[in-house]
């Protein structure tokens, strides 16, 4: 009874880990992808897997990942089967959703200001300029903020994977994944001693996206409202960080 009850939980335990690569994958490419918001939710749902599936996920992994729509926008929802919700509950759920929307945001916001073409409008020269050194410090201090997390996630995954080893029961599994969780939480400005940062950062990158949109209808006075926006939450982060 005992051999049996050590390979159920050996089982278990390599579920939970192959699930946790599945999840480490989709947050870490959050940061780093453009998603196209125009796409219909299925079609979001669709490519989210086919990428997963081209990574060789368990499809049964693959098909606890799913997109729902709360006050209007998308999140994304990780619904682990039974007996991995022991593990990674449904509000270890929540939380990933949390980091993974927060990078995808930035991700976003850095794709907005990439994209911007001030050319092809008719700016006068010293706006141009002004616009363009808006739009390189706004596009600086997202990507270094994006990078700095993915970078510090990537860490606490790390541990977590290399502490993975010691983990041989169940007990064990839980307690390593909620200081992981715990960490992450607190590494990308989403726990309760930071959520006044974390807010700061997405009132950010939404002026970059709107910044990015008031160029690209060739307003520049919005535009320099928007970075005028910015540029005041990025000094309330500083000092908030100082």
């Amino acid at each position: 009874m005992y051999k049996r009850c050590s390979l159920v939980a050996s089982a278990i335990l390599n579920d939970v880990y192959s699930m946790c690569d599945v999840i480490r994958h989709l947050i870490l490419s959050a940061g780093v992808a453009c998603l196209d918001t125009e796409d219909s939710k299925n079609l979001h749902v669709h490519r989210l897997r086919a990428e997963l599936e081209g990574r060789h996920f368990e499809r049964r992994h693959i098909s606890a990942v799913d997109i729902g729509i709360e006050s209007g926008t998308r999140r994304l929802i990780i619904a682990p089967p039974e007996p991995l919700s022991i593990v990674i509950t449904a509000g270890h759920g929540r939380r990933y959703a949390r980091i993974y929307a927060f990078l995808t945001d930035l991700a976003r916001a850095a794709c907005a200001l990439s994209e911007v073409e001030l050319r092809e409008h008719n700016l006068s020269p010293e706006s141009s300029r002004q616009l363009f050194y808006c739009c390189t410090a706004m596009l600086r201090v997202i990507t270094g903020a994006r990078d700095h997390l993915l970078t510090e996630l990537g860490s606490v995954w790390e541990d977590f994977r290399d502490g993975w080893n010691s983990v041989v029961t169940i007990d064990h599994a839980i307690n390593a994944h909620r200081r992981a969780m715990k960490c992450m939480m607190h590494r990308t400005l989403l726990d309760v001693s930071n959520l006044t940062t974390g807010r700061t950062v997405g009132t950010m990158c939404e002026s970059c996206v709107r910044f990015a949109q008031a160029l690209n209808a060739g307003d520049e006075s919005s535009a320099f409202i928007h970075y005028r926006y910015f540029d005041d939450h990025a000094q309330l982060l500083r000092e908030s960080t100082n």
